[in-house]
């Protein structure tokens, strides 16, 4: 598959550009969600390279499926449900 010209120009030869920022705030919240559906409430997060914990609360609730949902999938699923409390600051790694 070709590359386009200015795709990893500043990367040295035979690297590819990551495919998204590690710091991006998206990346907490699909990773609260994820921790959520499993059942965790209290969900805290550190931001790789800084000292900086990502705080959420979490719950999962059972709804009932899709109406697009393909026939094999439960009657009712559960969907969890994630809040940002806020950022704290840690002292020491």
């Amino acid at each position: 598959m070709a590359m386009p010209e200015d795709m990893g120009r500043d990367l040295p030869p035979g690297e590819l550009q990551p495919a998204r920022n590690l710091l991006d705030p998206g990346l907490f919240r699909q990773a609260a969600l994820k921790a959520a559906i499993r059942g965790h409430t209290d969900i805290k997060l550190r931001e790789r390279g800084t000292k900086k914990l990502h705080v959420f609360t979490g719950e999962r609730v059972q709804v009932d499926k899709p109406k697009s949902a393909p026939a094999w999938m439960p009657d009712k699923i559960w969907k969890p449900v994630v809040k940002k409390v806020g950022v704290e600051t840690l002292e020491e790694v």
